[in-house]
């Protein structure tokens, strides 16, 4: 019997074709899924990968594959790992394969140098699954020996990378929560009759323009990186593993962001949404209709707000991608952006929602906002590419080939 009919199995594999854009990622959740099933830590994936990196360096020869391929599948490696690995999980996983039978072993060592790197791939993640099955991830030093590799060095976590970042974003936040009732003298001044009460004069208004404005910008970034940095990996290679040429149009880098920009747009537009039911509730303001009407009638100001915080991601993936080139030019270019897309925003609400063809003051107050936010994102993207390249210099000074002594020996 088999657990599911046929024609589903061939719909997965019609669905997983890399022709299909979009597509080719549903094979990679699919397995990300079955690992999620069955228990199997990323870790331990991310483990065997670092190992199978090792085994299968540059300038390996069909010669050392075949080594390779044969002192995994005998006998004399399940009695080396016995001692800290499921051995009869491993044997199961070689029966599967059939390369318990000579036929098929001798056929396997004829085929490609693709389809035998493919196969050590299955054999290095059984054995790592093995190991970890029979004594949890301790014993995974033991397994890398055997196999003449080193284990992984110990990667900072995304939040020590980004910390930086976020302290010069809390640091800008602070010091605007004060800066800007301190400004409302000057700006009353120069807005004259131009201006319509809109600017702040005390914190608590103050920090609600903040709240609206600046960390929105904060939390579209924190989740577009967060998507860009999960895929990025798969977009920098083709489907022979090698590097791919990035894009340089921004035609082509829009569509290379699409999913991250998208997922900032739908953060923010949620994120507007709670902001403007808290406001209800703290200001105690009245609204004839229920909550959804609410939302639809704020909507378009909602996805329009949205679009600043797209730009500011664009022009910020563009910087980090691009390996933090360019700064000054980013900077700019983020400014001139921002300025028109916010202000262009500001005067709409004035319009539509507020009924004031004036405003002078909030059309100040909401660019210089977003210029200040798009500012720190970037300084925030900057820290964050520069602890990246740091991080990716010390793993690849890390990564020697594997010892393949052990492995020709036996051959």
């Amino acid at each position: 019997s088999v657990p599911y009919p046929i024609y589903i199995a061939a719909a997965f594999m019609g669905l997983t074709q890399k022709a299909i854009p979009g597509f080719s990622k549903i094979g990679e959740v699919q397995r990300d899924i079955f690992h999620y099933w069955i228990g199997v830590p990323r870790r331990v994936i991310d483990t065997s990968n670092y190992f199978l990196n090792q085994l299968l360096a540059d300038g390996r020869s069909e010669g050392d594959l075949d080594a390779i391929i044969t002192r995994l599948t005998g006998d004399r490696w399940r009695r080396q790992i016995d001692d800290y690995a499921d051995t009869v999980f491993f044997k199961q996983q070689v029966e599967r394969l059939q390369l318990d039978e000579k036929a098929v072993l001798n056929e396997v060592l004829r085929g490609s140098a693709r389809e035998k790197k493919n196969l050590i791939q299955q054999l290095v993640d059984a054995a790592a699954l093995a190991t970890v099955r029979e004594n949890g991830g301790k014993s995974l030093p033991r397994l890398a020996a055997d196999l003449g590799v080193t284990m992984p060095p110990q990667s900072r976590t995304p939040f020590r990378r980004v910390i930086g970042g976020v302290l010069i974003y809390l640091l800008g936040l602070t010091l605007l929560w004060f800066l800007i009732p301190m400004l409302h003298p000057l700006v009353f001044a120069i807005a004259g009759e131009e201006g319509s009460g809109y600017w702040p004069s005390k914190l608590p208004a103050s920090g609600q323009y903040l709240l609206s404005n600046v960390v929105p910008i904060l939390v579209a970034l924190g989740v577009t990186l967060a998507v860009w940095a999960s895929v990025g990996a798969d977009e920098d290679q083709d489907e022979e593993g090698s590097a791919r040429a990035k894009p340089t149009s921004v035609i082509q880098q829009l569509e290379l962001y699409a999913p991250a920009l998208l997922l900032s747009v739908i953060t923010v537009t949620l994120f507007d949404f709670a902001q403007g039911l808290m406001d209800f509730g703290y200001f105690g303001a009245h609204y004839d209709g229920t909550a959804l009407d609410f939302l639809l009638d704020m909507l378009p100001f909602y996805i329009l707000h949205s679009m600043i915080s797209l730009t500011i991601c664009f022009v910020v993936l563009r910087y980090v991608d691009g390996d933090g080139r360019g700064f000054l030019k980013s900077w700019l270019i983020m400014l001139a952006a921002v300025a028109v897309v916010a202000a262009f925003y500001a005067k709409a609400r004035l319009i539509y929602q507020f009924g004031n063809e004036s405003g002078f003051d909030y059309i100040s107050l909401i660019v210089m906002l977003n210029l200040v936010g798009g500012t720190l994102a970037l300084a925030m993207g900057h820290a964050l590419n520069r602890r990246q390249k740091v991080t990716t210099s010390e793993v690849e000074e890390q990564v020697p080939p594997s010892n393949l002594e052990p492995f020709l020996k036996e051959s």
